[in-house]
């Protein structure tokens, strides 16, 4: 894998290091990748715990019985929805945890 770097200039002319995703990563993918991670290490979040959830998760999706198989199960009825017509779909998560009080 290849990384890309390049140097950004501000307007005081220091010169900056800044280094940019790999380039066959992107997209909802690269939350896994250094990129991904640095941000969320930086506010805080267990990405060990993280990083172990999803590959616990990809064992998971590769092993478990269609019955007990939470990702096949998904893909199934996401296949039959976009099948009927449903084309766009919207995943969202909400946490009063994390959500934003006054």
């Amino acid at each position: 894998m290849r990384k890309r770097e390049l140097h950004a200039r501000r307007p005081t002319k220091k010169a900056i290091r800044v280094t940019l995703s790999l380039d066959n990563v992107g997209g909802r993918f690269s939350v896994l990748t250094p990129v991904g991670l640095r941000p969320l290490l930086c506010a805080g979040f267990d990405i060990d715990l993280l990083v172990k959830g999803a590959a616990d998760m990809e064992k998971h999706a590769a092993e478990a019985p269609y019955a007990e198989n939470i990702a096949e199960q998904y893909a199934a009825v996401r296949n039959l929805l976009y099948a009927g017509g449903k084309k766009i779909e919207v995943l969202a998560n909400f946490s009063t945890e994390t959500a934003l009080h006054e």
